[in-house]
């Protein structure tokens, strides 16, 4: 059994609203720690994690939980390969590698890995609406606001 930690970031914190109408940005960064937080929370026996991210410096965070006993050895799975860091690939930039065939395959790779999986521990994503439609079936998800009109980060629990 595997469970799915989805860290979105790159642009998220670029995000001012329609037409740039906000003067704050909509939706602010949370780390991998509140991630790992909700699954504990939601399966403490799981312990294999298919990590997707969009940035290096959430994989750069992965050695302070991978099979770490006082984090239940947490085994993370993720795909190296290029990765922007926070928001310097700037606004809808989704290609790091600059090779388009390149991110396609990434894309079908991370299908396969994530389709297996049980749980989902995420924010707001079409992308990841996607791929849990594509999975064999629809995993629990635990989806956590990252909304800066929300004061504090909580947690709400759907099912697929």
């Amino acid at each position: 059994p595997c469970g799915v930690i989805h860290v979105r970031h790159a642009d998220v914190v670029l995000n001012f609203g329609w037409g740039n109408r906000s003067s704050v940005a909509r939706y602010q960064y949370l780390e991998l720690p509140d991630y790992v937080a909700a699954l504990r929370q939601a399966a403490p026996e799981l312990q294999n994690v298919v990590l997707l991210t969009d940035d290096q410096n959430v994989i750069d965070d992965v050695p302070k939980f991978d099979q770490k006993p006082e984090q239940g050895n947490l085994k993370f799975h993720y795909l190296k390969r290029k990765r922007f860091r926070g928001a310097e690939g700037g606004w809808e930039n989704h290609f790091p590698s600059g090779n388009r065939k390149e991110e396609l395959m990434t894309l079908l790779r991370i299908q396969q890995m994530v389709s297996k999986c049980s749980l989902w521990v995420g924010t707001r994503s079409s992308f990841a609406d996607v791929l849990k439609q594509l999975m064999d079936q629809p995993p629990k998800t635990i989806l956590l606001q990252n909304q800066n009109e929300l004061q504090d980060k909580k947690t709400t629990d759907t099912k697929g």
